[in-house]
């Protein structure tokens, strides 16, 4: 074989799916950036659907692979090995970044027989300490350790988890936040300000499924509608969660007041229409994309009082919390807000100007390279 023939990358990028949210999407920003910078990658995903951002990469001229089906569970370990061997081999790649974590065990090996010099793993969850896979999963991230150089974890939330609940020691462990694009998001030019017989818009941007708590929201709705509060909330994205949300919503008779929009690719435009950005989350939120979007849009936020919204939104000085799973709190919260106007605009023009300083795709791609290349 001519060797000059052999493709070569400078990072794989290793993916789920090529939804248009969460890991992918950081992917997505990752990928633009270091090829700006004349770095040549490219994308293996598990899941041929959905194909939401597969275009995308195309317009960067990214090369996106697929893993063959895993038909045979009880060698998909062996066969996951197998194909990133087999991949690394013929794409030569300088390094990895793996977004599957618990995976990334048995692609790290498979890499690391193929001669690749550098693996990194991304950790954007909580350990599920309540599930019976915990302990599998432990071995798993263990098992990694020996072939992957760093664990990157989004928040500092994610790391003190980590360390505590898979056991693994400060050297294994660094904490780069994600990112948003900066400039797909407008600033909000009008003074917060709810009148007494507006219409409060409110809205959150998340993945219907089941670490998200969109029914406390929704219960919340309710509250609202017998204290007299007007209301219209957005529900932006789409998951498996979406039809038993929109029965909930309408066993509870406020389906009227509620909009399932879907996953959408014009989320910039629709939170500068909010005038509060709703992030109701459980405790194994591990960052929240869409908060610190709603924190450059210079939009108001209430969260749930869990670690990850707690740190994002330092404790208070850039939104503000209710107690997370409780409807009637996050009710009484909203209320408080509008009548609050001077307050929350100072919290959202401090938020805008924190996330801008901290969560641009520049500044999360440059961490990145560096602990890949390292």
């Amino acid at each position: 074989m001519d060797k000059s023939k052999i493709k070569s990358c400078d990072i794989l990028i290793v993916l789920n799916s090529l939804v248009a949210e969460g890991c992918p999407q950081l992917a997505l920003n990752l990928a633009e950036y270091w090829t700006s910078k004349k770095k040549k990658i490219e994308i293996i995903c598990f899941d041929k659907d959905p194909l939401e951002i597969f275009k995308e990469f195309e317009e960067i001229s990214i090369d996106v692979h697929f893993y063959k089906d895993f038909k045979n569970k009880f060698f998909r370990y062996f066969f996951l090995t197998y194909y990133t061997y087999k991949i690394c081999i013929k794409l030569k790649p300088k390094a990895i970044l793996c977004f599957p974590f618990g995976w990334h065990a048995f692609i790290a090996i498979g890499a690391k027989f193929a001669g690749v010099r550098s693996i990194c793993t991304h950790i954007g969850n909580y350990p599920p300490i309540y599930e019976k896979s915990i302990q599998k999963f432990r071995v798993l991230v263990h098992l990694g350790r020996f072939f992957t150089k760093k664990c990157i974890c989004c928040s500092d939330y994610i790391m003190q988890a980590s360390r505590k609940h898979f056991y693994l020691p400060n050297k294994a462990l660094c904490r780069v936040y994600n990112c948003c694009d900066l400039n797909k998001f407008y600033d909000s030019k009008n003074k917060f300000e709810i009148k007494p017989d507006k219409t409060i818009n409110l809205g959150m941007v998340a993945r219907l499924e089941k670490h998200k708590d969109h029914e406390t929201l929704i219960r919340s709705i309710f509250e609202m509608k017998k204290n007299g509060l007007k209301v219209i909330l957005s529900i932006i994205g789409d998951g498996s969660k979406r039809k038993e949300l929109e029965k909930l919503s309408k066993d509870l008779g406020i389906d009227s007041m509620i909009k399932f929009l879907g996953a959408r690719r014009d989320i910039p435009k629709i939170i500068s229409q909010l005038d509060i950005f709703v992030f109701s989350a459980k405790q194994d939120e591990g960052f929240g994309i869409a908060l610190a979007e709603a924190m450059v849009a210079g939009i108001p936020i209430l969260a749930s009082n869990v670690g990850s919204c707690l740190e994002i939104l330092g404790n208070g000085k850039y939104g503000n919390f209710f107690k997370e799973g409780d409807p009637k709190d996050l009710a009484i919260k909203v209320s408080e807000m509008t009548h609050d106007s001077k307050s929350i605009y100072e919290k959202s023009l401090k938020a805008r100007k924190y996330a801008i300083d901290n969560f641009s795709i520049e500044k999360m791609a440059e961490a990145y390279f560096y602990y890949l290349m390292l």
